[in-house]
């Protein structure tokens, strides 16, 4: 059973790899 906090979190870091993807992407078009 996941806790409303761990569901945030997994939601959170799934956020934050998915900027840092796009970033990454950005920087290799410039």
């Amino acid at each position: 059973m996941i806790s409303p906090t761990d569901n945030q979190l997994i939601y959170a870091v799934g956020i934050t790899s998915n900027a840092t993807r796009q970033i990454v992407r950005f920087n290799r078009q410039m």
